[in-house]
């Protein structure tokens, strides 16, 4: 089974980002424009970095408990899923636009693997997530 869900509160999480990073800052200036995806120069350019940052909101970013802030992640990887795919302007409307930035993402249901992904993020915090997203996170330094 796979989903494909929301991630609230990245928009916000970019934001609070910007503060103490200027390229990240010019990323979320440009965000700020709600026809920024027909106005932009170099969509592929920002399509990197915004999947980038998504995958270390998803994958790095954590509550005061050790799990992810996303509520929605937290969900899906306790339910024993992984973090698939990010999706590029997978919800372009007003409200996917304010809370993400557009992005969503998948999540993959293995059923082999669900009890065992439950299990490591239940008792160790352990995120599973595919090699695109490792790949991602490799390339965000």
């Amino acid at each position: 089974f796979v989903t494909l869900s929301p991630i609230p509160g990245f928009k916000d999480w970019l934001r609070s980002q910007a503060e103490n990073n200027t390229e990240v800052a010019a990323l979320a200036e440009i965000l700020e424009n709600p026809q920024w995806s027909q106005q932009a120069d170099d969509l592929d350019k920002l399509e990197l970095q915004l999947k980038k940052l998504t995958a270390q909101y998803l994958v790095q970013t954590q509550d005061s408990k050790g799990k992810p802030v996303n509520s929605v992640a937290r969900f899906h990887l306790g339910n024993g899923a992984r973090i698939e795919r990010l999706n590029f302007l997978g919800d372009n409307s007003e409200n996917g636009q304010n809370q993400s930035a557009g992005m969503m993402v998948n999540y993959y249901y293995d059923l082999a693997r669900v009890p065992q992904y439950h299990e490591a993020f239940a008792l160790h915090g352990k995120i599973a997530y595919s090699k695109a997203i490792k790949t991602l996170l490799d390339k965000s330094g």
